[in-house]
């Protein structure tokens, strides 16, 4: 049937963002989103002020998943 392909995408968390995030492996439509998925991982509104990254590169919440990704989520940090 079209429309009812899955794929499953992890979900990592670090330091202070472990706090914020249910990590864990999820399954989701194909074509979901960053965002789609840290949403059922408990984050709403994208995510603010995290970092998200996937293969070590930095991505944006609205970047199409793949199946068997892992999605990275640190805590944005900043100092002086």
């Amino acid at each position: 049937m079209p429309g009812q392909n899955k794929i499953r995408v992890s979900v990592a968390a670090y330091g202070l963002a472990a706090r914020q995030v249910q990590a864990g492996s999820y399954e989701v439509k194909a074509g979901s989103t960053v965002k789609a998925v840290l949403k059922r991982a408990g984050i709403g509104v994208g995510g603010a002020g995290l970092v998200l990254m996937i293969e070590g590169d930095r991505v944006e919440p609205d970047r199409p998943v793949e199946d068997g990704e892992e999605i990275k989520v640190f805590h944005l940090a900043a100092g002086g």
